[in-house]
């Protein structure tokens, strides 16, 4: 954390992209030590610092869906999901452009009872990734619950990106 700070303060530091990723690295880093508000902070200054990064939301819709704020979640997923160009940067990581926005989407979506949503984005999330598991158990208990009207409860996915690494067909970098 002290290292990724120092180069935030560093006078050639301005490159936006690299401050904005070392801010996810500083996210990253309190997240894993349990400091949620700072990581939290951090990934909000990140995507502040470098909004057109469909990553960073991604990133910044994980915390969400971690702390179960599932209208933020909605938000952030979205945007990332409005970013549709790659960009020309060396730090991207390839999973924020396969199922990762979706799958945070659609979820979230379940807990807000929206229902059909939450259905069109894990197919399009099982387009993406056809062979994982996770999105297929939820994509049947989305069906499910659709036909019989019974809510049952959701296997918590992804949890952490070393989860989300896990995951059978799920890519990464």
């Amino acid at each position: 954390i002290t290292e990724l700070q120092r180069h935030l303060s560093l006078p050639n530091a301005r490159w936006k992209a690299e401050r904005a990723w070392s801010m996810r690295y500083i996210s990253e880093c309190h997240w894993k030590l349990g400091n949620v508000e700072a990581a939290r902070d951090w990934m909000l200054h990140a995507t502040e610092e470098e909004p057109e990064t469909r990553d960073l939301w991604c990133s910044m819709g994980q915390i969400f869906f971690e702390l179960q704020e599932w209208n933020n979640c909605v938000n952030a997923a979205s945007k990332a999901l409005e970013i549709t160009e790659r960009g020309k940067v060396y730090m991207s990581e390839a999973r924020a452009w396969g199922s990762w926005p979706y799958h945070l989407l659609s979820v979230s979506q379940w807990h807000l009872g929206l229902l059909d949503e939450a259905i069109k984005n894990t197919r399009v999330a099982l387009q993406l990734e056809p062979n994982n598991e996770i999105l297929k158990g939820n994509l049947q208990l989305f069906l499910e619950r659709k036909q019989n009207g019974k809510r049952k409860t959701i296997k918590r996915a992804w949890s952490t990106s070393e989860d989300f690494r896990r995951v059978p067909g799920a890519t990464n970098r």
